[in-house]
């Protein structure tokens, strides 16, 4: 059996620490939806936060045999990474921007997997329309508000042509 190392970065800075790793590596250990959102994302970057989800990534290393070191950098200032967006793992059947992840993100789903969850997002908005007062929107929008009714329809416009543009499954 061939050893696995991985060398990486934890960043440390008066207030806490964060390890570098590839979103990839988190994908391969199974551990992508592990992650809070107290760890930081930025592209395919992954900075995991030391208190919240190191233990996870070191457990997940060490049952795949995979050998880690971490090399330490100070930071005497405020770490950059405490300035980067929260971790978020994309959901492999999530329509959260009205349908478009499917277009960019989830070649492994086939086109029925796509067509039904596009369908069960669209019977969840025009539940939102029939029930407005369950706060039963499925998504706020990017401010945390719920959707006007008009913003609502849009949205089951265009998932209505995503379902289309998919060939009507």
């Amino acid at each position: 059996m061939r050893e696995q190392h991985l060398t990486t970065t934890y960043h440390v800075d008066e207030n806490s620490g964060f390890v570098y790793v590839d979103m990839d590596l988190l994908k391969q250990l199974g551990i992508d939806d592990k992650i809070s959102a107290q760890s930081k994302r930025e592209g395919e970057k992954v900075y995991l936060d030391e208190g919240a989800d190191l233990n996870t990534l070191t457990d997940a290393l060490t049952a795949n045999n995979i050998i880690y070191t971490f090399n330490e950098r100070v930071h005497y200032t405020r770490c950059f990474i405490h300035d980067l967006p929260s971790y978020q793992v994309e959901k492999k059947a999530a329509i959260y921007s009205r349908g478009r992840f499917f277009k960019k993100s989830s070649k492994r789903l086939t086109l029925q997997q796509k067509a039904d969850a596009i369908k069960h997002t669209i019977e969840r908005w025009e539940n939102s329309l029939l029930y407005p007062n369950t706060s039963a929107q499925p998504y706020p929008t990017p401010q945390g508000k719920p959707y006007s009714k008009a913003g609502v329809k849009k949205i089951i416009k265009e998932l209505t042509e995503d379902l289309e543009s998919l060939g009507g499954q």
